[in-house]
């Protein structure tokens, strides 16, 4: 167990909270504190409380590692249903900016997810400004949350927790192979993730220009499409309808309306 602990404070503690041994035995429930008096954090994440939304938490952890550059999040399976990605800051940051990397995150590549269905810690005000320690027992349930292997995860889809108590020692050995985020990368991931944000607006202003122009240009083309440009020097009803009929710029509607209407002159043509 004190390897364990010693991962979590590595990865997540401001400072190493009370009682926390008894929340690793199941003996009582506990939240740990993310923000610091000084109003920074060093731990963030996302929570899915959903556990059919594992192909987008694997999507997401795919990105952080071949867009943006990041280590992989840790990931933990909850007692009740869903997954939690666990974000470690090397160095503490203000909540706004944390906080609004989560909500770039979710702008880039969760947007299909209801936002009732997804939780960031801390959000943009500060709120949460706690989250349930993993691993821990829940009661109710009779099931465990714990860190799990990435690969995992489409495991717990169907049922979520754990029915015992996670081998501690695995726990702090999966932690260790987790690496927290250096400010460099951080900054560099946060102005990659702003830069896709503009080229996603750009895109989306683009798509709506061509559909308005499209939408004019429909309301237009009936109009046009009811002047004809013949001229006037027709002598005679007969001579209109056929350079009407014979017209390639006339609509297919005016061309048949005049093949109609010259029927009886042919008719007469052909008695003759």
């Amino acid at each position: 167990m004190n390897k364990l602990i010693a991962e979590l404070e590595r990865l997540y503690f401001l400072a190493q909270p009370v009682g926390l041994a008894e929340c690793l035995r199941g003996e009582r429930h506990f939240e740990l504190g993310l923000i610091s008096p000084e109003g920074t954090v060093r731990t963030m994440g996302l929570t899915f409380s959903r556990a059919a939304d594992w192909p987008s938490v694997s999507t997401l952890c795919q990105a952080l590692q071949d867009e943006l550059e990041l280590p992989l999040p840790a990931v933990s399976v909850s007692a009740q249903a869903g997954f939690q990605l666990w974000f470690s800051l090397l160095e503490p940051l203000p909540v706004a900016q944390a906080a609004g990397f989560l909500e770039a995150l979710r702008g880039q590549y969760l947007t299909a997810i209801p936002s009732h269905h997804l939780e960031s810690f801390p959000g943009s005000d500060g709120v949460p400004d706690t989250v349930a320690l993993v691993p821990a027992y829940y009661p109710a349930r009779d099931k465990w949350s714990a860190f799990i292997d990435p690969s995992m995860g489409s495991m717990f889809v169907e049922e979520s927790g754990l029915d015992m108590a996670p081998n501690m020692d695995r726990q702090a050995d999966l932690l260790a192979g987790f690496r927290s985020i250096k400010a460099d990368d951080f900054a560099r991931a946060q102005a990659a993730l702003l830069s896709m944000a503009e080229a996603r607006a750009a895109c989306l202003s683009a798509e709506k220009d061509a559909a308005e122009s499209l939408l004019a240009d429909r309301a237009v083309r009936p109009q046009a499409a009811d002047r004809l440009s013949l001229g006037s020097g027709f002598q005679d009803p007969q001579s209109f309808l056929l350079a009407v009929m014979n017209d390639p710029a006339a609509s297919a509607a005016h061309r048949i309306d005049a093949a109609k209407a010259l029927l009886p002159y042919v008719a007469r043509v052909d008695a003759a």
